[in-house]
């Protein structure tokens, strides 16, 4: 099982109680971190894989439940992934990895919370650059980031990364 790890200011938003964080994750992705961020003065949910820095912005919506986290994480995730040109089956073997509720830990990892400001900073400037959220494709913007080279990675593309995870043992 797959574990989530929130910010605090993420589990007070969602009022998530942190629980047994999984040492040992099954999903070949490995475990995800959340964070809340503002996007164009929106209310936003930041979605980081932990192994490779691959990352999504969900805009929150008025509920703020486990339940809806998930599934904003679920289509993110799917969404994110067509984006970088998987196919069908490749997505549905992922995304189905996390079907069931994931466990919440508490965000602990500084190294990758620094990346995660780093890519919010970036994800704020670009849908800012490009005319507000209104005006921008969250997609490309998304594409982006995932296409950019960050130090914590050794340099690589956080899609290259996911891609060569996303079809291990696949064939």
């Amino acid at each position: 099982m797959a574990t989530l790890f929130c910010t605090k200011a993420l589990q007070r938003a969602y009022r998530l109680k942190p629980g047994h964080a999984s040492p040992d994750p099954s999903p070949r992705l490995g475990n995800w971190y959340a964070n809340t961020v503002r996007v164009d003065r929106r209310s936003a949910v930041l979605f980081t894989n932990e192994k490779t820095l691959f990352s999504f912005v969900m805009l929150r919506g008025k509920t703020r439940t486990l339940e809806e986290l998930h599934y904003a994480f679920m289509r993110g995730l799917a969404m994110s992934l067509a984006l970088e040109g998987h196919n069908g089956r490749a997505i549905e073997r992922v995304v189905n990895e996390y079907g069931h509720l994931p466990a919440v830990g508490a965000a602990k990892n500084q190294k990758l919370i620094g990346s995660m400001n780093h890519i919010a900073r970036d994800f704020a400037y670009f849908v800012y650059h490009e005319g507000g959220l209104n005006a921008c494709d969250l997609g490309d913007v998304t594409h982006r980031i995932n296409n950019t080279p960050w130090g914590a990675t050794g340099y690589a593309f956080a899609s290259d990364l996911v891609k060569e995870l996303a079809t291990e043992g696949a064939h």
